[in-house]
């Protein structure tokens, strides 16, 4: 039999002589191929190919049912949503606590921009003219955004490196797509706070900024709130987009929008209406209200010790107050600080509906 599939080494033996089985084959006048073709355990065979190939068809056929009725995960998936979601938060955890260099470092980081800033524009602190007023609310609004930023770009490789298990885990239906993008989101709570409240505590300090309960509060709310927002970004564009190095590239692109079109650099009230959109929809135009302005308000009305500075006008130079030029210059009100802070809110809401939409919906890895 060996010999009529080509697998005999019987004929290995001698080069010159026939094999073994074309000798019989030749003295008795036999032919096993047709003799094998006549036997029942060819038809054996033919049938059991046959089995396995209307086997294969619907295999297929069942497989592309489920994909596109989407009816294999309740039947497949025997755990409750619940028991799916705390499997899927703590493997999250885990991840993220042995993971040195997406929480420790990043920390890290945040706090020495907020050292560094801090230093730089410590002379700022109590501004006497224009300029110093002017290098105080840029260091406001820059320190808690380049602390978040590096939230930002620490993130985007984590969850790029996550792909293959939850497409591996995802196509066994462990658990729903949207389980994977809810439980990164709440394991970066912890993290966000601590690291947003010390670095912003580091630079409030240095910088001496009003020491009003209040203000100090809604400093703290605004500079953490600022985090959230930018990681949950690096978030949405990680699962987006096909790749890390693609979602660096456009999550940076944004970060540089925001930064310039937040109202500080070019003032909403004098921006060009063809791109004032931009500040409209930009949410760290909010900060200003939040962060920036309670830090420069004093109640003229009821307190003429109110510090003043010399600016230009058409009419000369003049003295105004300090808290009425920032309030004028940024287009934003002292009675608008907590609408600000409500406003950050609710884009992490929102960036947190489009994260579990994503996360469920766009998937990257193909089986």
């Amino acid at each position: 039999m060996l010999d009529v599939i080509g697998a005999s080494t019987a004929g290995t033996a001698s080069t010159n002589k026939g094999s073994a089985i074309d000798t019989l084959e030749t003295e008795n006048n036999f032919d096993f191929p047709q003799i094998f073709e006549r036997s029942s355990l060819h038809a054996q065979v033919v049938q059991q190919i046959e089995a396995l190939k209307m086997e294969g068809k619907e295999s297929r056929n069942s497989r592309a049912s489920r994909r596109s009725s989407k009816a294999a995960s309740p039947v497949l998936a025997t755990r409750s949503r619940f028991i799916q979601l705390l499997f899927v938060l703590s493997r999250a955890v885990i991840s993220s606590w042995r993971n040195v260099e997406y929480n420790l470092l990043r920390m890290v980081a945040g706090l020495l921009l907020s050292i560094v800033f801090g230093l730089l524009f410590y002379r700022t602190s109590d501004p006497s003219n224009l300029a110093e007023v002017s290098s105080k609310m840029a260091a406001i609004f820059t320190t808690a955004v380049f602390s978040s930023v590096v939230g930002l770009l620490a993130t985007i490789p984590f969850i790029d490196g996550l792909r293959p298990v939850v497409a591996r885990e995802r196509s066994t239906c462990m658990y729903s797509g949207w389980m994977q993008g809810l439980g990164l989101v709440i394991v970066e709570v912890p993290y966000l706070l601590v690291s947003g409240f010390l670095s912003s505590m580091i630079f409030y300090f240095i910088m001496s900024l009003d020491f009003d309960g209040t203000h100090m509060i809604i400093y703290f709310l605004a500079h953490t709130l600022i985090g959230f927002l930018l990681v949950y970004t690096s978030h949405v564009v990680s699962y987006a987009l096909s790749s890390a190095a693609l979602a660096t590239l456009v999550a940076s692109s944004i970060v540089s929008l925001i930064f310039l079109f937040g109202g500080l650099f070019i003032p909403g009230p004098g921006m060009p209406p063809g791109y004032k959109w931009l500040w409209k929809i930009d949410f760290l135009r909010h900060t200003l209200s939040t962060m920036v302005v309670p830090q420069f308000f004093c109640n003229a009305t009821n307190d003429t010790t109110c510090p003043t500075i010399l600016f230009a006008s058409p009419q000369g130079l003049q003295d105004v107050f300090v808290s009425d030029f920032v309030q004028s210059f940024l287009g934003v009100s002292y009675s608008m600080r907590w609408n600000g802070l409500y406003s950050l809110l609710g884009y992490i809401g929102g960036f947190i509906v489009v994260i579990v939409l994503l996360s469920h919906f766009v998937n990257h890895i193909k089986r």
